[in-house]
């Protein structure tokens, strides 16, 4: 994976190319653990009768569990040629 560098010091700012099995799993792992996190927050906050935060929150949950599946895809669909 080749990325070009930007003001945030270790965080590359474009990726391009393929990515590799452990970078698959990486992003799916870390896309897990952060829905998880936001799962949570937004049961505390639906707890403390926030509950538009709470529902943005959810939301966001399952757009980072939809990830894991975007990525499973790209690991077992062949890339295809230009």
């Amino acid at each position: 994976m080749e990325a070009n560098s930007n003001k945030h010091e270790g965080r590359p700012s474009e990726y391009r190319g393929p990515l590799t099995p452990g970078e698959i799993a990486a992003g799916m792992n870390a896309a897990t653990r952060n829905a998880r996190r936001l799962a949570a927050d937004a049961r505390l906050l639906l707890d403390a009768g926030r509950l538009p935060t709470a529902a943005a929150l959810a939301t966001l949950s399952i757009e980072e569990t939809g990830k894991v599946s975007i990525l499973r895809e790209i690991a077992v669909v062949p890339l295809q040629g230009p």
